[in-house]
């Protein structure tokens, strides 16, 4: 990360008001839309999800006080530098890291290897304007990287070693403050770009 903030979580859930215009009681249950028992009316996550055996599954991170992989893979994140737990979109606590832009980022030690596909989901809620990474492998090979140019507001794919070039958004993809569901799925010959569920 180079002089930015962000926040990253990657649990779904969605409101259907406007939060000044209703009135939002707490509903616990399984707020993940990947769980078997996801509960849309959740926005309070009480750690009930339950998956199916997916081996599609590399690694999943609800970040539930820790950087703990939750798929059962063993892909543990380690935090470095100034990152911090903070609140997560619905304003539940060590719910969601924040980090400060000083060289912090969270390592995971048991190197993730993806073949020729891949697909990522995550929140994010920049904090200032910036160059960013998101999200990135490097080394061993089969290297990618999801990164942001706040100053610009674009979102950009870097597949190492392919001939898929390097897609980026239009301006204005990152905005400052707002929370963002960013989807990438790689079919190892296109790479498609989703925000807030759509295709961009």
């Amino acid at each position: 990360y180079e002089d930015g903030a962000i926040t990253v979580l990657d649990v779904v859930a969605i409101v259907d008001c406007i939060l000044n215009d209703c009135w939002i009681e707490d509903v616990y249950g399984c707020t993940d839309p990947l769980a078997i028992n996801f509960n849309p009316d959740a926005n309070i996550d009480d750690g009930s999800c339950e998956y199916d055996s997916n081996p599609g599954l590399v690694a999943y991170f609800p970040f539930n006080g820790n950087a703990d992989d939750e798929s059962g893979n063993g892909n543990h994140g380690v935090g470095y530098g100034g990152i911090g737990l903070t609140e997560d979109r619905f304003g539940n606590e060590d719910s969601a890291f924040e980090f400060d832009g000083n060289n912090d980022y969270i390592l995971i030690t048991n190197r993730v290897q993806l073949t020729n596909t891949a697909s990522f989901s995550f929140w994010i809620k920049p904090d200032q304007i910036s160059l960013l990474s998101i999200i990135s492998k490097r080394g061993g090979g089969n290297d990618w990287q999801l990164s942001g140019d706040l100053t610009a507001g674009v979102f950009c794919v870097y597949f190492w070693g392919t001939d898929d070039g390097t897609p980026c958004t239009d301006s204005n993809f990152l905005t400052v403050g707002d929370w963002i569901y960013i989807s990438v799925v790689y079919d190892g010959s296109e790479i498609r770009i989703y925000k807030n569920g759509e295709l961009y």
